[in-house]
């Protein structure tokens, strides 16, 4: 302190002492304090805080004078509550040696709370913390020393000191336990200093510990020193205090209704279901969790509910998929995986009473069971017994209930030919398991076995075994691993070593087996089943050639081959001739064949060669392996699609003679037929995909050359979920030709539009339902587009208030923060389990994602992002407007530090869409646009934490300081600045207490 400032505060003691003995009012030595104190500074520099203190207890009694001096400094901002807090701490026992005085701090505790508030810096925000929790460890020592006091006592309990300890623990407990300021100030303090937090709950400890009896030396216990009412009070304020930190404030739904209660069912649960099994089957359990625990908190549905509703929607799927090219994945996801997510779900009692619920639907079991020829809950019931998910004894009452109300026959398992596909499934689950484990797959000398693995891989592909394996272990997860051997005997196979005929003609067997169950598995369950990172020949052409559905390979992407062994294979085709198949590499035979048969093509174009003869050359080529057909016809769709209508006579011609039977007898014999039946299905999927498949919706009529029709198919799709209330194939199938046919923004636009059609709340929230499931196939694109280019259009023109505001602007935001928070759930599993899904392997368009992500990349610099490549990055290619005014730069988040993530498209259109907010709630008090963005932040705080966090660290500072000052009251501010705290920001935490003062005041 220096001399002026030392010289102020010795002037500030004179005067009170001046004014308690003229006896002034608080006003007049508010006044004259003034005259010292210079305009602008706080009272604090001189300490006059720790004066008043000092005068107020000079005596056993506290003084009523100066202790009115010292409220009115703290109304009048004189001092903070900060230094007052400080200047507290310093009476260490006065609860021993001055009881009165103890009670004269407790009340100016009181006041203190009472009058917090003021227009405190950030740094003051942050100390106020800081000194409140030295308040608290200040009583709860206090309350340590009174105990102990009490306990020394060796007659009787002193009465004084007891009846001190009982108002510490009613202030303690009036004070901070019960009031939502004094507990956020300690939430916020936890997190900002961990150790004080520590020596607070230590102290806590301490004090529950002096509440123990000893023993004297005698043994006997000593006389009760503390009544019981007194003792339970303050272990009660004790358990309060240590809760404090763990706080949660009950939220509740702003839209209390749902599908369940109009429809009685969840059309999003069916949805993501379906997906699941559908598309999904592959990914990993706890990616499917995480978003039913998600819809389950944001919507409000019991758990009971849901395991219901989970297994109502696989039967749904798996009555809609019977004798459908997908029913084996309905069954492998409705007996293999959904135990494994109920494991994963830990419901406990919910689960019996979800199955007791599932019983209701008697018609749907009957149905189900009828079809599938077998009893399906029983076998579902028997996997989550294995699982431990149920008891045996439930299982059995289940069945036994189930039985009662049966109104099928189910024939016995004698008359069972062949067994249910229910019961297969099961079976193919345990022998998948076995194959994994066989010493023939997990050797590495392949010249070894190569007769023994062609021997299994023969029995694989008998009759439904391979289907029924593959299927089995997609459902469990362990597909890619399979996928993964497969392309390494693919690997080992296609070189030639010149080993003799029958061995050669076993390695060819073997590169014939595993690339045709290679591309069947891709077809069926994605690309990214067969892609294991390495450099393989496989792994190349199936990224490089194999047609998807609206993407036909570009041509100069294809393997090209040597002309020489072009000339070879040419000659051969043409004039009958035999491999020599210890010569043969047939990777390049592979790489090879396209090139073949487009000469062959052109030659036929030209009429240089008869149609006899191109048809002799094809068969001679189908005689060969059936791998270099697949490998033809995949180049003849990419080829076709490039050419006119009046141009593709004659290659259709050509591919419909790679589609007939065979002419001419293979040369490989073993297993041709169950080989050749897989390349027909490979051929007729590839064909269907790229000449035409999804043109067309029959039962839609959708055709992708009219956007208006597309509109219109859209809306008569809505309709009819929203009557029936769940989603089939064709209605999936046609959804997803809208997503390819109308583009995601067009789609996005026109399925909000939908939305806003309707005006009941019950039917707005099923119209939300219904939207999010459309969203749901194609999640991490159109979320990025939903809240970058739609909405933001949309609550940006003042002629859509209607349409933000009310039930429909209330149903808008639960879309978008629904939208966000299930794309951030799957992005954020995804990429913990590194098993980020490719788009192209389910035959849809490369996302834009991955566009954005290299142009992102292509703005960093050494691995940081500057502000002007950061507004770069928040704005899109086509808006070039300048940042709204009244905002300030992007680049200042509450968070800071974390520009490197707006690589990522869904973080990028999340920080677009807060600066959106941003620039509206600082322009403007209220209105619609403000109603919306407190709906959307409400809504928010309904997700669950890491979705909260991932939202607000993209906020800008003076958007939160701003929406904390307007937001309403209640429940729902005390969330939002937690949520503000949680976010781990010593900047978010400042905004929280400043927030939280300026409410006090």
């Amino acid at each position: 302190m220096d001399v002026q400032t030392r010289y102020k505060s010795e002037l500030l003691q004179q005067q009170i002492m001046k004014a308690w003995r003229e006896r002034w009012s608080e006003v007049q030595w508010s006044i004259e304090i003034k005259k010292i104190i210079p305009q602008g500074v706080s009272g604090d520099l001189f300490n006059l805080a720790d004066i008043l203190l000092n005068q107020i207890f000079v005596g056993p009694t506290p003084n009523s004078l100066i202790l009115s001096y010292l409220e009115h400094a703290i109304s009048c901002q004189i001092v903070s509550c900060t230094a007052v807090f400080n200047s507290m701490v310093t009476y260490e026992d006065i609860c021993i040696q001055r009881p009165y005085c103890m009670k004269g701090l407790l009340d100016i505790l009181f006041i203190c709370v009472s009058k917090l508030g003021g227009h405190c810096i950030m740094d003051d925000c942050l100390q106020l913390v800081k000194s409140y929790m030295k308040v608290v460890l200040w009583i709860l020592d206090s309350m340590k020393y009174c105990i102990e006091k009490i306990k020394d006592t060796s007659s009787k309990p002193d009465v004084m000191i007891t009846h001190m300890l009982d108002m510490i623990v009613e202030r303690l407990m009036k004070v901070v336990c019960l009031t939502s300021l004094s507990k956020l100030l300690l939430f916020i303090g936890k997190m900002e200093d961990e150790e004080a937090w520590k020596l607070i709950h230590n102290a806590s400890i301490k004090v529950k510990e002096s509440l123990n009896i000893t023993e004297t030396d005698g043994g006997l216990p000593t006389p009760v020193f503390i009544k019981k009412e007194l003792k339970e009070k303050v272990l009660r304020s004790l358990q309060d205090i240590v809760r404090i930190p763990h706080i949660r404030i009950p939220s509740t739904a702003t839209l209390q209704t749902n599908s369940i209660e109009v429809k009685g069912t969840s059309f999003i649960i069916n949805m993501i279901t379906y997906l699941e099994a559908a598309i999904n089957i592959t990914n990993d359990v706890q990616c499917f969790v995480d978003q039913v625990l998600l819809i389950e908190k944001v919507q409000h549905i019991q758990r009971h509910i849901i395991v219901k509703e989970l297994c109502h929607s696989a039967l749904l799927g798996l009555v809609d998929h019977i004798d459908s090219a997908d029913e084996l994945k309905w069954h492998a996801f409705t007996f293999v995986k959904l135990p494994k997510i109920f494991s994963c779900l830990k419901s406990g009692t919910a689960f019996g009473q979800g199955i007791k619920e599932l019983l209701w639907l008697n018609t749907l079991l009957d149905t189900v069971d009828s079809k599938s020829k077998c009893d399906c809950l029983h076998h579902l019931l028997s996997q989550c017994v294995k699982l431990d998910v149920i008891t045996e004894a439930q299982s059995n009452e289940y069945i036994q209930e189930r039985a009662n109300q049966r109104n099928t026959v189910i024939p016995s398992k004698k008359d069972l030919n062949p067994l249910p596909n229910a019961m297969l499934i099961l079976q193919a689950e345990t022998m998948a398991s076995t194959i994994l484990s066989e010493k023939t797959f997990n050797d590495p000398d392949f010249s070894k076995i190569q007769e023994d693995l062609l021997g299994v891989l023969g029995q694989l592909i008998e009759g439904k075994s391979f289907n029924l394996i593959v299927a089995a272990e997609a459902g469990t997860g362990k597909l890619k691993i399979f996928t993964s051997k497969l392309i390494r005997f693919n690997e080992w196979a296609k070189n030639a070593s010149g080993e003799g005929g029958k061995q050669s003609q076993v390695r060819a067997l073997l590169f014939d087996f595993t690339f045709l169950m290679l591309c069947h598995i891709a077809q069926m369950y994605g690309v990214q089943m067969v892609l294991d990172k390495n450099d393989s020949f496989f792994e190349s052409w199936i990224v490089g050639c194999l047609p998807t559905e609206n993407q036909p390979k570009p041509l100069e992407s294809m393997i090209k081959a040597d002309q020489n062994k072009v000339e070879i294979l040419l000659m051969h085709c043409a004039n009958s001739m035999e491999f020599k198949t210890s010569l043969v590499r047939w990777h390049e035979a592979c790489a090879c064949a396209p090139q073949v048969m487009e000469e062959i093509l052109n030659a036929w174009i030209h009429n240089t060669i008869s149609t006899s003869d191109v048809k002799k050359i094809v068969d001679n080529m189908k005689s060969k392996l059936h791998s270099l057909s697949v490998c033809v016809v995949s180049w003849l769709c990419s080829y076709i699609c490039g050419l006119q209508n009046s141009e593709r006579e004659k290659a259709n011609k050509m591919l419909l003679m790679f589609m007939s039977p065979n002419a001419v007898d293979s040369v490989f014999t073993s297993r041709d037929k169950e080989r050749n039946t897989i390349k027909v299905n490979v051929i007729k999927k590839m064909t269907l995909v790229s000449m035409g498949g999804h043109e067309v919706n029959p039962e839609f009529g959708l055709k992708t050359n009219s956007s208006a029709s597309s509109i219109e198919t859209l809306s008569f799709i809505f309709q009819c979920l929203m009557n029936q209330g769940f989603i089939n194939k064709s209605t999936f199938t046609g959804i997803e030709q809208l997503q390819n046919c109308l583009g995601i923004e067009s789609f996005c636009r026109a399925v909000i539009d939908e939305v806003l059609k309707f005006n009941s709340k019950a039917d707005l929230m099923i119209a939300v339902e219904i939207a999010l499931g459309m969203f749901y196939i194609n999640i991490e694109q159109t979320c990025p587009m939903l809240i970058k280019k739609v909405i933001p259009l949309l609550i940006s023109d003042t002629n859509n208030n209607k349409h933000i505001s009310g039930p429909r602007g209330h149903a808008l935001a639960c879309v978008v923060v629904w939208t966000i928070a299930s794309a951030i759930t799957y992005s954020m599993k995804t990429k913990d389990l590194k098993i980020k899904e490719e788009r192209q392997g389910r035959g849809t368009k490369r996302p834009r994602s991955e566009f954005e992500k290299e142009d992102a990349g292509s703005l960093k610099d050494d691995g940081r992002v500057t502000n002007s490549k950061l507004r770069r990055l928040l704005s899109s290619p086509e808006e070039d407007a300048p940042e709204p005014s009244g905002n300030q730069s992007s680049g200042k988040f509450i968070v800071s530090n974390i520009n490197h993530l707006l690589t990522d498209p869904i973080n990028r259109a999340i920080a677009s869409l807060l600066q959106l907010f941003s620039s509206m709630i600082i322009s403007e008090f209220t209105g619609p646009r403000s109603e919306f963005i407190n709906t959307f932040f409400q809504e928010l705080l309904h997700c669950n934490e890491a979705v909260v966090k991932n939202v607000l660290q993209f906020a800008s500072v003076p958007m939160v300081e701003q929406f904390l000052c307007v937001s309403g009251g209640g429940n729902f501010f005390i969330q939002f600045v937690m949520a503000v705290c949680s976010l781990g920001s010593q900047g978010a935490r400042s905004l929280a207490v400043k927030a939280l003062c300026l409410r006090k005041r």
